[in-house]
């Protein structure tokens, strides 16, 4: 009798216990099976907007997505200038320091690579420059703690709170994340902030409060949380009653496929990060625990979300103390995320030849920005607990043309994308810290209440 077919979760994980056998055996089963990703590599964020102090030594942290033993090659202006030699597989967050520094004004293109000269080769680019940063657009002043009365508003019906701070603008002029959107206006990076407490103002005298941080789906703002998605909001400042207060932090953000630099590629894969180190530099004046903070999201602020919960973007010498501050969280709940925004990597992975030419053209797509958001390789031994929920179902194939075009298969939340992300989570040996679920017809708002809960330091 012929051995039952593998459901698709048990291929990948399967699949991904091969790793402890050798690294070569794990090669040929990502070239074998679609639902493996590739080898890719991918640069982390340098200095202000990739401008740094002149003639100063600086860190570049790269990470690599699956282990490999070749050579890691470090090119300046696609020269040469460095070879790190390995002795085992080798995955996951490194870094490598920058010599000497950079004059002012002058320009580098950086490129890091792994398995060169094979089916398997992956590289990570970025352009650095030396000097101070281009002017940022006229922004409100940064947050200080006189300011948050100002943003108070009372909610009429009290429902389900009595008030709510509202239009805080999260951003900072001095540093690389304020946007410009192309009309000399500053870009929504506000949040409102609804505090557990009956009339929804902070009580600096009560414990410190977890942190939710809600980001919405596309078509939405963060106005939809009291609007359509009261219900939501309802059940995560309902996580209270399991312990001390909660926060729930509603923002508008960038939209990493319709916002898009000169270059095309997003002007942020990292807002929902940006608000965390906002959060945490501000605890104290907000009442919150900068070691409890949770994102629940959905679509748009799914894909979002999953990178805010993996990728850290604390900038030690930074000249914004908020930037200073660790972008980490504890744990992260979405509905339909994507985990990458990547559209080389997606379409090598899950998509005919004849869909792949098709797929994302609005995005650049040459080989110096294959990876630009690509939240598999921020995964690490320490990353997050993480949920990810699907409407559709997993497939165990490429997307064929004819399924593309009848739309039989939802491209932009195909669940694949949690398979992937929970074998990277497996492969760290923190496979127990991950839930992906397929055909979710549950209660959103509920089951994110509950997963807050459960992983909550907060919690009676």
């Amino acid at each position: 009798m012929p051995a039952p077919a593998l459901s698709v979760r048990s291929a990948c994980r399967t699949a991904m216990s091969g790793l402890l056998l050798s690294s070569f055996s794990f090669s040929l089963l990502v070239q074998a099976s679609p639902l493996m990703p590739q080898q890719a590599l991918e640069i982390g964020p340098i200095g202000v907007a990739n401008h740094l102090p002149v003639q100063t030594p600086f860190d570049v942290n790269y990470a690599i997505l699956t282990p490999t033993m070749s050579d890691q090659l470090f090119y300046i202006d696609n020269k040469l200038r460095g070879r790190r030699t390995t002795s085992s597989p080798q995955s996951g967050p490194l870094k490598i320091t920058y010599p000497g520094g950079l004059a002012d004004g002058e320009q580098r293109l950086l490129r890091f690579c792994v398995d060169e000269n094979t089916a398997s080769a992956a590289c990570g680019f970025a352009e650095v420059t030396g000097g101070q940063p281009p002017a940022g657009v006229d922004v409100p002043e940064p947050f200080a703690a006189g300011d948050l009365d100002d943003h108070y508003q009372a909610i009429a019906d009290c429902s389900p709170v009595c008030g709510v701070y509202s239009n805080i603008y999260y951003g900072d002029p001095d540093v690389s994340w304020v946007p410009e959107r192309g009309d000399g206006e500053a870009d929504g990076l506000r949040m409102d902030l609804y505090y557990s407490n009956a009339d929804g103002r902070v009580d600096p005298a009560a414990a410190a409060s977890t942190l939710v941080i809600y980001a919405h789906s596309a078509g939405s703002n963060k106005e939809s949380l009291r609007t359509r998605s009261q219900s939501l909001l309802k059940n995560l400042l309902g996580v209270a009653e399991s312990g001390s207060g909660v926060v729930v932090a509603a923002l508008d953000f960038r939209h990493p496929l319709k916002q898009l630099k000169s270059d095309r590629t997003p002007t942020s894969v990292a807002d929902l990060s940006y608000a965390v180190q906002f959060a945490r530099h501000h605890a104290g004046l907000l009442n919150i625990d900068p070691d409890d903070i949770f994102i629940v999201a959905t679509s748009l602020g799914a894909g979002v979300a999953v990178h805010a919960a993996v990728r850290e973007i604390a900038s030690p010498s930074d000249m914004s103390p908020v930037r200073r501050h660790s972008s980490s969280i504890r744990g992260v709940i979405t509905r339909d995320a994507q985990t990458s925004f990547s559209p080389d990597w997606f379409a090598s992975n899950f998509l005919e030849p004849a869909v792949a030419d098709r797929y994302q053209r609005s995005l650049l797509n040459d080989e110096q920005r294959l990876i630009y958001g690509h939240a598999p390789t921020g995964v690490n031994s320490s990353s997050p607990f993480m949920e990810l929920l699907y409407v559709g179902r997993f497939i165990d194939h490429r997307v064929t043309l004819s399924e593309y075009l009848s739309r039989a298969v939802d491209l932009v939340h195909l669940p694949n994308y949690g398979l992937a992300m929970e074998a990277q989570y497996r492969l760290y040996g923190i496979g127990e810290r991950i839930r992906v679920e397929e055909g979710y017809r549950g209660n959103f708002g509920r089951d994110a209440a509950q997963f807050v809960s459960r992983h909550r330091l907060n919690w009676q």
